[in-house]
């Protein structure tokens, strides 16, 4: 019993990671559509604001 409790606590981790990659992903986008538009900004900046943002999830 006490296995299948450790084997949902590892899916349910794993279905979290992968929420908060989509999600770091979906801000991404929504930050770069309306806070600055991609013509505007360079690529060392897109990848810059990326990592804020993922820093901020907590994503790797």
């Amino acid at each position: 019993m006490e296995n299948d409790d450790r084997k949902k606590i590892v899916q349910n981790r794993r279905k979290n990671e992968l929420t908060r990659n989509e999600l770091s992903d979906e801000i991404l986008h929504f930050v770069l559509k309306t806070w600055g538009s991609q013509e505007t900004m360079n690529t060392t900046q897109k990848d810059d604001m990326y990592k804020r943002i993922c820093k901020y999830l907590s994503v790797k």
